[in-house]
């Protein structure tokens, strides 16, 4: 099976953050993973022209400073290709 290059993980709970990274390490199904604690820090890096976007990203939806709806609305201005994006929501 083909690694995924990167998974990005955004979410303001650290433990949450903390085992969906370990898991992914755990499976061993991707090169890099990359992780903030909110949508502005994810698309401050992402506006980065050197950073690649990741394939696939894990997304919270209720985030101090901008949340995951927020980010989304600014990541679709950054796309230029088809990726995936998977949001996640923890009581």
């Amino acid at each position: 099976m083909n690694k995924i290059e990167t998974i990005c993980i955004i979410n303001d709970d650290e433990v949450y953050a903390f085992i969906i990274k370990k898991s992914i390490v755990k499976l061993s199904i991707c090169n890099h993973i990359t992780t903030f604690l909110n949508g502005e820090d994810a698309i401050n890096s992402f506006k980065n022209i050197s950073n690649i976007l990741p394939d696939i990203i894990l997304l919270d939806i209720h985030m101090p400073v901008m949340d995951g709806w927020s980010f989304l609305k600014e990541y679709e201005l950054l796309l230029s290709f088809d990726k995936k994006l998977i949001m996640l929501h923890f009581h």
